[in-house]
Order: structure tokens, then sequence, then C-alpha cells
């Protein structure tokens, strides 16, 4: 029997938490990935180092400044920057490659780069790439429409001291799901039924931590996800590049994943 050749991988973002796991999932199996490229911003400290120092393995790619050129790719797995999105969408384009986006917190800029980039290329984007999470969504939708509008709906999420985006993408995600397509803060207190209420902390190495509250004149309804170890949005990011490289152009979300035969 034939076996395929390993998926080339571009990782945009190499020197962050996502972007250093996922240099060592891709390099913990050879038979499935290569790794291609790895890039950092311009100003970063890891420009011109090897792709296996940052992550602590002989993975011998250097590290360059950025998406510049087209290259050999199957799939570009990108967890920049907001700011860098567009161009990692076009080199992305340009090599034909599928692309993988975990950036959160997308502006209105980001989004139509990855639109316009799903015209070409297959393109998934998510806020979380856990299966947890997912599930957790789904749940959180059926708890809203069985409870209905005499339950209060607030969002609370937990994460390490270095978390950008507040609140989380994951808890807009999950505010979009039940119906609220702003995902902010409320600074005063709840004024209309059916309002959504976001709470946000920052603290020490928390990977990640969500809470769904259902708040009853008489009762309450909590669901909750807890991340344990961050390779998992790492591997179920790499999880998605074997299915998304055979899908045609066009925007990809991780439950057609999941619910692919």
């Amino acid at each position: 029997m034939i076996s395929e050749p390993p998926l080339r991988v571009a990782v945009a973002g190499a020197a962050g938490r996502m972007g250093r796991e996922l240099v060592r999932l891709v390099a913990a199996e050879p038979e499935r990935y290569a790794l291609a490229a790895a890039w950092v911003s311009p100003d970063s400290e890891a420009l011109g180092r090897d792709a296996g120092e940052l992550a602590g393995l002989p993975v011998p790619i250097g590290v360059s400044c950025g998406p510049m050129q087209a290259l050999n790719l199957d799939v570009v797995l990108d967890f920049t920057t907001v700011a860098a999105v567009p161009d990692v969408a076009r080199t992305a384009v340009a090599a034909k490659a599928a692309l993988v986006s975990g950036v959160t917190g997308l502006d209105e800029t980001a989004r139509d780069a990855l639109s316009r980039s799903a015209e070409r290329v297959p393109v998934l984007h998510a806020d979380n790439f856990s299966l947890g999470v997912t599930v957790l969504k789904e749940l959180a939708v059926i708890a809203r429409q069985r409870l209905g509008d005499g339950f209060d709906v607030e969002i609370d999420e937990v994460h390490h001291r270095g978390k950008r985006d507040a609140p989380s993408g994951t808890a807009r995600m999950l505010g979009r799901a039940l119906g609220d397509p702003a995902g902010e803060i409320r600074a005063a207190p709840r004024e209309t039924s059916g309002e959504i209420g976001y709470s946000v902390r920052r603290g020490g190495q928390v990977i990640g931590e969500h809470t769904v509250y259902f708040l009853g004149p008489h009762e309450r309804l909590e669901l909750t996800h807890r991340a344990g170890d961050r390779s998992l949005f790492a591997a179920g990011a790499l999880a998605v590049t074997g299915w998304l490289v055979l899908q045609r152009p066009g925007q990809y979300c991780i439950e057609n994943y999941l619910q692919a035969p």
C-alpha cells in the first residue's frame, strides 16, 4: 500500500504558546506532518532561530519574520495577531494552501481577509478548537431555548494574566450562539430581558475556564468547561488539517469538521 506524503505545514505565530505547541505536535508525527515554515513578527526575539529551538525539539526550520512569499505548502496554521491575519491569509492564497485560523478577537478587516481568502482556498476559523467547548456551546443553545427569557444569561471566563482579548474569543462565540452579536462587558445593571452579561478574570497561568449561567427566579443552571492542558487546543487545530485540505474553497467551522462522515 502506498502511503500518503506528509502534509506540508506552516505555523504562523511560531513563537507564541500555541505556535510552540503546534511545532512540537508536528514534529511528533513525521509520517503525517512536515514543518515547512515557521513565521514570527518582525520584532520578535525568536527571529532567525530554529523552530525546534523554540519548542525544545530538533526541528531544523529557520524562523522567518513573516509570510512574505508563497511557499510549497498544504496548510497554514495561523495563531498570530488580528493585525497579521490579512498577510497570513494572502500568503495562504498565494501558496494555494488551506488556512486554519485560531486568532481571536477578529476585527472587520481580519474577517474580510478570511472571507476573501475563502473564495480561493478552504478556510476554517475557530475561536476555540476544543471538542468540549463545541459541545458546551450546543448545550447552552439548547438550555436557552428550553428555559426561555425567564432565565438571565451570564458568561464568565478566566484566563492567564497574559490573555489580551477580553472577553475571550470563546466567551464571545458563546454569546453569539446565544443571540448576542456584540459580546461586550456590560457596564451597567441589566436593563432588558434577554441581555447577556460577561465577566472576565485574568491571573496566574489559568489555561481557560468558561461558565454559562442560566439564572432563574428560584433556580440556576451552570454549564462549565475547564481546559486542563493547552495542548488540547493545538491538537484540535492540527487535527482538522487533514480534512480541510480535501475541501473546496469556502469558509468552514469546527462543527463542519466534527459532523463530517
